[in-house]
């Protein structure tokens, strides 16, 4: 993706984000992207599941809201641990999604059709993105958040997903072992 392209996801991004809040798109799921080649092998490998050959990155108005109602500035409801989010931090989902520096397997449903990601970006503090996968066709993020370091035991943003989940944490994926997952629609 061209610094061109990124540059106009993250306006659509943050176009999204603001007209979501405001009430102006009502419900619904928007694609912004689709989950490379290697992307869909790096996922495949650390959750053992099979996806259909075209995935879309999506942004439902409902979990865009959820961000801004509990992670947003004045509304973030964890101020000891974690940081509330600017529209600077709204606009890095591009990034985040794109290129993650840490990918965990989080587990799926008992029914095998949605499992969840968590996306990690370490940039002195660490910004975790929760992605959920719909049908296997979809990924979409559900929650996104920015910790303090050391704000838990381990230091990882993971955790406080995974600390709300009853599913155990499956394989992990960092550093060089990381392809570019988003690109353009």
């Amino acid at each position: 993706m061209s610094k061109r392209e990124l540059n106009k996801l993250r306006d659509l991004i943050e176009q999204l984000f603001v007209d979501s809040v405001a009430g102006k798109l009502g419900n619904q799921s928007i694609t912004i992207g689709i989950l490379t080649k290697q992307g869909k092998e790096a996922l495949m490998s650390i959750s053992g599941l099979k996806f259909k050959d075209e995935v879309k990155f999506c942004l439902h108005t409902s979990d865009l809201v959820h961000i801004y109602n509990r992670h947003y500035g004045r509304n973030e409801s964890d101020r000891r641990r974690q940081i509330p989010l600017t529209i600077e931090d709204i606009r890095s989902i591009a990034d985040i999604l794109m290129h993650p520096d840490v990918i965990t397997y989080i587990g799926e449903n008992a029914n095998g059709h949605n499992f969840r990601l968590a996306l990690e970006c370490t940039d002195g503090r660490l910004s975790m993105i929760e992605v959920c996968a719909l049908g296997k066709s979809r990924l979409t993020p559900k929650s996104y958040l920015k910790k303090k370091k050391g704000a838990t035991s381990t230091g990882s943003a993971s955790d406080s997903i995974l600390s709300l989940t009853s599913e155990t944490a499956g394989a992990t994926l960092s550093g060089a072992n990381i392809p570019i997952l988003l690109e353009s629609k």
